[in-house]
């Protein structure tokens, strides 16, 4: 109904549970193929590794989440995937740390948005074993490297790509876009453009953000 509205805009959807998209998922598809939803999915994973993630009460497993990427990017092949990793749940081994460290190089999500993991009182995994501090932050750092790396991958991609943008924010030197993909792009610009439509073209590829330049 909402993309049934006339008027040149974008909606974005929020995170999803894979538990419940696989429920909808040729219907949610089909939804995100409208032009005026952005062409990214919040996806979390959480953990690489199932027992974790039974651990965690998900109620999916990695094959799950595997499968809605696959389909999705198999429809949308431009999609802008964007996922959630805990790092240091209680019981986490270094085996189940591998498993996740495999899925972010096999999978290369453009964005992952890594925590640490902290007891919150009252809740199961507080009273679990937790793991050593130290641990927690090397896997952290290793994890972090990674993403970073992948991220400037995923993002040298759209080198040379040329659009509409949509410029919703201000940022230090000018401002920041969307494209279609929800991909950030910084414009130098002196004039206000907030807002506004405009044809880009971009130059260069940073770990977080992209930088563009108006006109084609």
């Amino acid at each position: 109904e909402i993309c049934k509205i006339k008027g040149n805009f974008f909606v974005r959807v929020g995170m999803m549970n894979p538990q419940w998209v696989k429920l909808i998922l040729d219907d949610l598809i089909e939804v995100y193929k409208n032009e005026k939803i952005f062409k990214f999915l919040h996806l979390p994973l959480e953990s690489g590794s199932d027992d974790i993630l039974k651990l965690m009460n998900r109620g999916y497993k990695v094959e799950d989440f595997l499968e809605i990427v696959e389909r999705f990017r198999e429809e949308i092949p431009s999609l802008t995937l964007s996922t959630d990793i805990i790092v240091g749940f209680p019981s986490e081994s270094n085996r189940d740390f591998e498993a996740t460290v495999k899925i972010i190089k096999e999978v290369k999500p453009d964005v992952v948005n890594l925590s640490k993991f902290g007891p919150k009182p009252g809740t199961k995994a507080a009273k679990l074993k937790q793991l050593d501090p130290q641990i927690i932050k090397k896997r952290s750092r290793e994890l972090h490297d990674l993403i970073k790396t992948v991220r400037l991958q995923c993002n040298r991609k759209w080198v040379g790509w040329g659009g509409e943008v949509l410029i919703d924010e201000r940022g230090k030197d000018g401002f920041i876009a969307r494209n279609f993909a929800y991909k950030p792009i910084v414009i130098p610009a002196s004039k206000n453009l907030f807002g506004e439509f405009v044809k880009v073209k971009i130059v260069k590829a940073k770990s977080n953000y992209l930088v563009g330049r108006i006109g084609n």
